[in-house]
């Protein structure tokens, strides 16, 4: 006689199917939080990596990269991921928008969180120094772009740069991660306001990583920000 083969039962089969439903369950959130402490890592590299390039292109033109410089130039190239993009092993001389936005949307310049929503939405903006320059005795200042002596205008700095009113290098936000505009789509090439920076006034706030945003300081350091943790003038609270 043929030994008799031993057969799951329909019950044996369910129990086992939600045996692993339940471990899946218990797994599936721990590595999809794994995932993004590593695109959380990449991004805060990114920023050093783009700092190590400001600062080689200030070596070269004694300021840093500001977020746009005037005047206009064909297909944004005076926006500051094309000024840096040399620096960082992405330059492209464009000849369509499509590239001219692809020269900011890879390499350092792209944040692995970033959904990427528009042909313009890019991961990192530069701070504008503005609010800063004006009213908080910003040193080693010089503007770039937009109306004279406005708050808003966009200002570059010098390596060295300091504020005053108890303000230190490790407080001054130099770039961080930025929402779009949630109409167009676009990323404004300087961060101008804190309102800018926690996306309650005309951008997302796109705190990506577990309910924050890394942040790049003027001594070179990254940090992470929760809303509300960078006040107006675009510094961390202490």
């Amino acid at each position: 006689m043929k030994p008799m083969s031993k057969k799951f039962t329909l019950i044996e089969l369910l129990v086992v199917i939600s045996i692993i439903a339940m471990m899946a369950s218990l797994l599936l959130p721990a590595l999809s939080r794994a995932r993004e402490v590593a695109r959380q890592t990449t991004c805060m590299n990114n920023l050093k990596q783009l700092f190590l390039a400001q600062t080689l292109y200030a070596d070269d033109n004694e300021f840093y990269a500001a977020g746009a410089t005037g005047p206009s130039l064909p297909y944004n190239q005076h926006a500051w991921y094309h000024k840096l993009s040399s620096y960082a092993g992405t330059h492209t001389i464009p000849t369509s928008w499509a590239e001219a936005n692809a020269v900011g949307q890879k390499g350092v310049f792209l944040c692995p969180s970033n959904s990427m929503q528009e042909a313009n939405t890019f991961s990192y903006a530069v701070s504008g120094f503005g609010l800063l320059r004006n009213h908080r005795d910003l040193t080693s200042v010089v503007q770039t772009y937009g109306t004279t002596d406005s708050d808003t205008a966009i200002y570059t700095v010098r390596p060295g740069a300091f504020a005053s009113r108890g303000i230190t290098t490790d407080q001054i936000v130099f770039m961080s991660e930025l929402g779009p505009n949630p109409s167009s789509g676009s990323t404004y090439y300087a961060i101008r306001t804190g309102s800018y920076f926690n996306g309650t006034a005309d951008t997302l706030p796109e705190f990506r990583h577990q309910s924050r945003k890394n942040v790049l300081l003027l001594d070179g350091h990254v940090d992470m920000a929760i809303p509300g943790e960078v006040d107006w003038f675009i510094t961390l609270r202490k």
